[in-house]
């Protein structure tokens, strides 16, 4: 009997224990589905795991792992996702949110043994490859970031640093962080239970470090993502709030979504002057994540018409006004969420959790104009985790935001850090359009040894660069290439940008080298002539990328007819010589003008001196510089890189006159003899001058002397050129039958032409200054294979005849 009443009482007592238990599991699920509904998954989440603790089911399995899923706690999600998924009850959709969790809680999806079909490798994270960058990795930034969630790193015009936090700047909370954009909507009067934080504000780092940005909005929830641009020379910001709307509604739950405000920055970081947009519509649809760029504001909202989740607009900046919402379209947006957007040099930066991605929120790339599709920017910029709020700053550098590698939902702000010297060529054409950008351009690294270092060069970027010195070789056909020397230094976390120019090769183009002279009517090559011809037959030795042009001139003293054939038999005459010194003919070219292009007044019924006709009787020749269009032509010998074609032909002008001069007899002394007015006889003083050059002369027979003589202006210019040249011949016959040999002289003379002291027609000046300009100029030079012969003390240079004597 005794035992029969024990039975009974156990039963009793198991009968109320199950009873109760599952009373108590079924008011956990009410309380659970409430607080889901609410969107406070942190409770729900909990309550959902009790009611499971007590009598296992499908259902709180389910909802437990939707809701740690929904608070980014990613490995309890994928914990509750593997006891769903064990239930007869799960479906397919099951696993493969379970796939989804296992990602994004760190796994490899290979690691799952689950068998996907093609079309559920596109709805699992992972699933699909992407690029990977293994230069460079994001790390914290830590003076930004907190035991809570921070992100959204953005600067304004004036360098200050704005970020977005639910830390407490006077409280500290123990409370699990939360983004705003893992949530759209808010219950109307309660703190932040989706997660128990603190609701998020915008800080800025100023000269009292880390403070809270104030803003005129009144009944604010969260304020984030600021995003600062100029208008009318004055700075403002775009950013997204949630307010509380209690009108009329204290008693009734409601919900709010996010909406997009501008305002002006104030001196102090604060944001004065705030409008809302006016697409704004809290109790309907939210708007946020605004960005300017070239007068388009880009944002992200949920409202209706899209493709599903966020979708990216834009509207134009219309003064005060804006115009109408425009979706960006398929190429962007898809049936997942599309936010954060950010532009950036012609290219839309932007964050989904589409399923082609590494797992939850991955950046994503696209240029402005949308004319191709997005691409996932692969690793290290996403992560099984969420990776969003790109950006970057005035000096180039990048920055994310990211709860990667964290098992609870927390984000943090991280910047980018290049593992070895990184160097960005950026190689532009004289008018700054960006070779590195077409097809063509060929980068190569040499290392000391001058063997190429085997690298892939992508986009401009080398990296991985061992410490050295290298030189980088850039070409591109129709452009001179360019040997840059590089220094790769230790890694110091930074991109070097190098901006280079790219010269075209000035194909044809025109450098005057020398002038050819004529007695009249003729065309044979006198010997000074011949003495031009000489150097440029060894200029074209010394630069054989380049040819030669000689262009032919008369004096107008015959017909156009007669000219014209003068001058071309002039130019087949200097062409003929040039061929007898061994150039080749298909390196000349040829032109003649007749008396076409006079190089002073000395045309038709004008009487001029002697020496003005001489000037136009001439051919000029001229460097042809790289003639063949297909030639394969480089910078001379001794320069490695010029920035401009101005640059270029300056330093070829140079280059060549240098060459030149080392070809033109070398200057040794120099001295001068005067004369009397209107008189042209070897004066005293001038007798002394003349046997100083004598006694040079005879004394070392290499020497020769130049003889150019002058006028002051006191006469007519064809008088004074008589009279110039009476002077040259007086020296040149004194020197003549002091035993001097014509060939050793050279006379020339200039009328008035050239005066030394301003006292030209209708000037008074003093005899003293007159006298200044009647004089010949003797010029003692030497061939320069003849230089070892002077006496060792010589220099070069004007010193007076009487200075070598001693």
């Amino acid at each position: 009997m005794m035992k029969r009443q024990l039975k009974k009482i156990l039963l009793g007592t198991i009968l109320v224990l199950v009873y109760g238990g599952l009373s108590a599991q079924k008011d956990m699920l009410r309380y659970a589905d409430i607080e889901y509904d609410l969107k406070r998954f942190e409770h729900a989440g909990s309550q959902y795991s009790e009611a499971f603790n007590i009598k296992q089911t499908y259902y709180s399995a389910k909802r437990a792992a939707e809701s740690y899923a929904f608070i980014r706690s990613y490995q309890k999600a994928f914990e509750w996702w593997e006891k769903a998924i064990n239930f007869s009850e799960s479906d397919r959709e099951d696993s493969l949110s379970f796939a989804r969790s296992a990602v994004q809680a760190g796994n490899l999806l290979s690691e799952l043994r689950m068998p996907f079909t093609e079309q559920e490798r596109y709805q699992v994270y992972g699933g699909v490859d992407v690029s990977e960058d293994l230069t460079i990795e994001f790390r914290p930034l830590e003076k930004y970031n907190s035991a809570g969630t921070d992100y959204g790193l953005r600067s304004d015009m004036n360098g200050r640093n704005y970020f977005v936090s639910d830390r407490n700047l006077n409280d500290r909370t123990l409370k699990k962080p939360i983004r705003l954009d893992a949530r759209k909507r808010f219950s109307g009067d309660d703190r932040y239970r989706m997660n128990d934080r603190g609701f998020h504000q915008i800080l800025m780092e100023g000269e009292e470090g880390i403070t809270e940005v104030t803003t005129e909005l009144e009944g604010v929830y969260h304020l984030s993502s600021p995003a600062f641009y100029t208008n009318a020379d004055a700075q403002h910001v775009v950013f997204t709030a949630v307010l509380r709307d209690d009108k009329g509604r204290r008693r009734q739950r409601h919900e709010v979504y996010p909406g997009l405000y501008t305002a002006t920055v104030e001196s102090d970081g604060s944001f004065g002057k705030v409008k809302a947009l006016p697409f704004n519509k809290l109790s309907e649809y939210g708007v946020m994540h605004g960005v300017v760029y070239n007068d388009r504001i880009y944002f992200s909202s949920d409202m209706p018409g899209g493709y599903g989740g966020y979708d990216l607009y834009y509207t134009e900046i219309l003064g005060d006004d804006y115009g109408p919402a425009i979706n960006l379209g398929s190429k962007v947006n898809g049936a997942r969420d599309e936010v954060f957007p950010y532009l950036h040099e012609g290219d839309l930066y932007f964050s989904s959790d589409r399923f082609t991605g590494l797992g939850g929120l991955d950046i994503y790339s696209i240029d402005v104009e949308l004319t191709d599709q997005a691409v996932n920017m692969g690793k290290p910029y996403n992560t099984p985790q969420d990776d969003f709020a790109y950006y970057v700053d005035a000096a180039g550098l990048k920055y994310l935001s990211s709860d990667r590698g964290m098992s609870e939902s927390r984000d943090n702000i991280y910047s980018i850090v290049f593992l070895s010297d990184s160097y960005r060529l950026k190689v532009n054409t004289e008018s700054g359009e960006r070779l590195d950008e077409m097809e063509g351009l060929e980068l190569k690294v040499i290392g000391v040894d001058g063997r190429e270092v085997p690298l892939k060069i992508k986009d401009g970027r080398i990296a991985n660069l061992e410490e050295g010195e290298y030189t980088v070789e850039i070409r591109k056909k129709g452009y001179f290439p360019a040997s840059v020397p590089l220094s790769a230094l230790p890694p110091v976390g930074t991109e070097k940008v190098l901006d280079y120019t790219l010269v075209e090769i000035p194909l044809g183009k025109m450098l005057v080298l020398d002038t050819v002279y004529y007695d009249f009517d003729k065309y044979n090559i006198r010997p000074d002539a011949a003495e031009v011809l000489d150097r440029a037959s060894q200029l074209l030795g010394a630069y054989p990328d380049f040819n030669l042009n000689i262009t032919s001139h008369t004096d107008v003293r015959a017909s156009n007819a007669y000219n014209e054939r003068l001058s071309e038999n002039r130019s087949n005459s200097a062409a003929a010589y040039l061929k007898g010194t061994g150039v080749a003919g298909e390196r000349l070219t040829m032109a003649w003008k007749g008396e076409l292009q006079p190089v002073n007044p000395c045309v038709d019924g004008v009487d001029c001196p002697e020496f003005m006709h001489d000037r136009n009787r001439r051919s000029i020749l001229s460097l042809e510089l790289y003639p063949d269009p297909d030639g394969d032509y480089s910078l001379p010998v001794g320069l490695s890189y010029v920035k401009s074609t101005e640059e270029l032909m300056d330093t070829l002008a140079a280059m060549v006159q240098e060459k030149r001069a080392d070809l033109l007899p070398l200057v040794i002394a120099e001295d001068i003899v005067y004369y009397d007015l209107d008189k042209y006889e070897i004066r005293t003083d001038a007798a002394k001058v003349l046997k100083a050059a004598e006694d040079l002369l005879k004394k070392y027979p290499f020497l020769k002397l130049e003889i150019a003589s002058h006028t002051d202006s006191r006469q007519t210019l064809l008088y004074n050129d008589r009279l110039s040249k009476k002077r040259s011949m007086a020296v040149l016959f004194h020197l003549k039958n002091k035993g001097i040999s014509g060939d050793r002289m050279s006379a020339s003379w200039y009328s008035e032409t050239q005066l030394v002291t301003s006292c030209p027609d209708d000037v008074e000046c003093a005899e003293e200054q007159h006298e200044q300009n009647r004089r010949s100029v003797l010029t003692l030079k030497v061939e320069r294979s003849d230089v070892d012969k002077l006496p060792a003390d010589w220099k070069s240079g004007k010193r007076r005849f009487s200075d070598l004597l001693k």
